[in-house]
């Protein structure tokens, strides 16, 4: 017989009031993460899971601590996280949240379905989902997990919910496809909070996988997922030759906008049709007409070099010191201002005698990378990620 835990001692629950029910195992609700049915003992709230925290990658604390000052609507809200042992006797930590209400818009490894109707796509998955995400921004919280398998309904008539984000690092979670290059680059564990923007991306990509009926680049390795975003744009290169309604093609090409500060806001998004008439002129990236070669990639522009470099950093810093890098830049771009500010780094670093001759100096890479791709991330010898990243 189970033993009854109805009066189990406050020290032995998560939170003093939340006990794991490790019998009910809840397939596809953690966020790629393991979950089961989670009890609170205390307040007698029902429909909680707990969701188990990877030993390598530990859980947003201090965005469950954010939401002690109330739920958030259409997100499944943590309340609370801390160690518990299981019926092996394993210890583990957890974070205890909503349960989703239904099953998730789309299954774990599922690769090809039927697409979803364009009026579905806004009434059931946009609004709702930009509702959520303007009231995490006013909150000063990012949810970076959002994808088909991590939103989640109860039934076709419900506007979906957006799923648990808080028990791995920001975005860790995330295929390449649904995050923008400069995080999709990064170590997983450190892509950091990023923006509300990077959400809105998300749920652009999101959008773009359910109106076409089926998943881009899959099985694809992530750094060709971003040398494609990063050549062809992250529409085109998502999108193909998809043929998509009218209305979701023009709000799913801002959503994907390179630059975060061009993409339309949650609050833009909550009603569609205003945010189809907000464009956004972006100046198309400058491009070589014959490319760079970094080791085995060819780089076409600024930012694909400076990808090139960071993926290729001992090739890179050749490239760099040898003059080809400026070669490039000045005849093959046609862009004198920014081999002026990449010279002056240069410069700098040789004057300042820091690292000028050693064969391995990753911290003009980076200057240099910064210099090429100001929305990259940190990229240091080989490894990128966003400084608050750091941590995880």
């Amino acid at each position: 017989m189970t033993a009854d835990r109805s009066a189990e001692p406050a020290e032995r629950l998560i939170g003093g009031a939340f006990d794991i029910d490790f019998s009910r195992v809840l397939d596809g609700a953690g966020g790629g993460l393991r979950a089961w049915a989670a009890i609170d003992r205390r307040g007698g709230q029902g429909g909680l899971m707990a969701v188990e925290v990877h030993r390598n990658m530990p859980a947003r604390a201090a965005e469950v601590l954010k939401f002690r000052a109330g739920p958030v609507a259409g997100v499944l809200c943590p309340l609370e996280h801390g160690g518990m042992r299981d019926r092996s006797g394993r210890a583990g930590t957890y974070v205890i949240c909503d349960a989703p209400p239904g099953p998730a818009l789309l299954g774990e490894g599922v690769r090809v379905f039927a697409p979803w109707d364009e009026a579905v796509l806004l009434r059931a998955v946009l609004r709702p989902a930009a509702l959520a995400l303007e009231q995490l921004r006013k909150r000063s919280i990012t949810h970076r997990a959002i994808r088909p398998e991590n939103l989640f309904r109860m039934s076709a008539a419900d506007p979906a919910v957006l799923g648990c984000g808080w028990a791995a690092p920001p975005g860790a979670m995330q295929d390449a496809i649904y995050e923008p290059p400069y995080s999709a680059m990064c170590l997983p564990a450190g892509r950091g909070n990023g923006s509300t923007a990077d959400d809105v991306y998300a749920l652009g990509v999101t959008m773009l996988v359910l109106a076409m009926g089926q998943v881009p680049f899959a099985g694809a390795d992530p750094a060709d997922v971003v040398q494609q975003k990063l050549d062809r744009g992250s529409y085109a290169a998502l999108a193909g030759d998809a043929r998509l309604p009218q209305a979701i093609q023009d709000l799913v090409r801002g959503m994907l906008a390179e630059d975060p500060e061009h993409r339309p806001t949650p609050a833009l998004l909550a009603d569609p049709e205003v945010a189809r008439g907000r464009r956004v002129a972006a100046r198309p990236p400058r491009r070589a007409q014959k490319a760079l070669e970094i080791g085995t990639r060819h780089a076409w522009s600024a930012r694909m070099l400076a990808y090139a470099m960071a993926r290729e950093p001992a090739l890179g810093l050749r490239s760099l010191r040898s003059g080809a890098v400026d070669r490039w830049l000045r005849r093959g771009l046609g862009d004198s201002a920014l081999t002026a500010r990449l010279e002056e780094v240069l410069r700098l670093r040789s004057t300042s005698g820091e690292a000028s001759n050693a064969p391995d100096d990753p911290g003009l890479l980076m200057r240099a990378i910064a210099i090429l791709d100001p929305l990259a991330p940190l990229c240091w010898d080989g490894i990128a990620l966003w400084p608050d990243g750091l941590g995880p």
